[in-house]
């Protein structure tokens, strides 16, 4: 009957690891951009508005470059067991 039953055992981001990002100026445009504190009509700097473009609306930030690679949940534990009938 051993030989018919399966055990399997899968653990993702164990060390709940999730990637960081932060905009960084190619040149003295670029940074003047991250620099700039003023605010639209939304109450949003520049440099909030682009990483709102780019996330979502923060809904998914961490989706953004390799982000998709982790998993958004945390530490995933997966135990299964088959049985051949």
């Amino acid at each position: 009957a051993t030989d018919k039953l399966t055990f399997a055992l899968n653990i993702n981001n164990i060390l709940d690891v999730l990637p960081e990002w932060s905009f960084k100026a190619n040149n003295a445009a670029g940074q003047a951009i991250i620099d700039d504190t003023s605010t639209n009509a939304l109450g949003v700097t520049p440099i909030q508005e682009q990483s709102n473009l780019i996330t979502f609306n923060q809904r998914y930030s961490q989706m953004t470059y390799d982000g998709y690679h982790f998993s958004q949940l945390g530490a995933m534990f997966n135990l299964s067991m088959n049985y051949r009938f």
